[in-house]
């Protein structure tokens, strides 16, 4: 005897992903036979979850009986496993079709978070900085076209008012937009 992989996964019965049935501990030869009665795909969440101790012979009249059809009709298993001493699957390496993305995930991948937040924080320190730089010169340069309006003539007339909140207002938006 030699060891056989067993694997939890989800079935889609029928090959139907809105059908999931959990199998939990079945063979990897069982896996195959449930591949091919629900289609090559129709197993997910794969995951490797121990051995056991079993002969080929054994397995596949294990097999035979869980997966017994009426004498008229052929076995799925013996589709699989043909002959008397056939030789079945015993480890996921050993499954040929078997697609990387029908394997349980486990472990998520690395963004390097704190190296991505470190440069993020120094990019948004910098930003800081810079935009409170441009605050600052932005209110030097506020306060200087009110000083100027400020010590020209005071106006006296309605139309004097207006041509000085005309020059003040000119000189604000110059100096906002640079």
């Amino acid at each position: 005897m030699s060891t056989m992989q067993t694997v939890n996964c989800l079935l889609a019965l029928g090959g139907d992903r809105g059908n999931l049935v959990p199998k939990y501990g079945i063979s990897v030869s069982e896996l195959q036979v449930l591949r091919l009665i629900h289609g090559s795909d129709a197993c997910s969440e794969i995951e490797p979850v121990g051995e056991i101790e079993v002969s080929d012979g054994v397995e596949v009249e294990r097999l035979l009986t869980v997966f017994m059809r009426p004498a008229h009709v052929m076995s799925p298993v013996r589709t699989l496993y043909p002959g008397g001493r056939a030789q079945v699957h015993r480890q996921l390496d050993q499954v040929e079709d078997l697609d990387p993305t029908w394997l349980k995930a486990t472990a998520r991948v690395s963004t390097r978070a704190s190296a991505v937040e470190t440069v993020s924080l120094e990019k948004l320190t910098a930003a800081e900085a810079e935009i409170a730089d441009l605050k600052r010169q932005l209110a030097e340069k506020q306060a200087n076209v009110k000083t100027d309006v400020d010590e020209s003539a005071k106006p006296q007339t309605p139309q004097q008012k207006a041509a000085a909140a005309s020059v003040a207002a000119r000189a604000r938006r110059q100096s906002v937009l640079g």
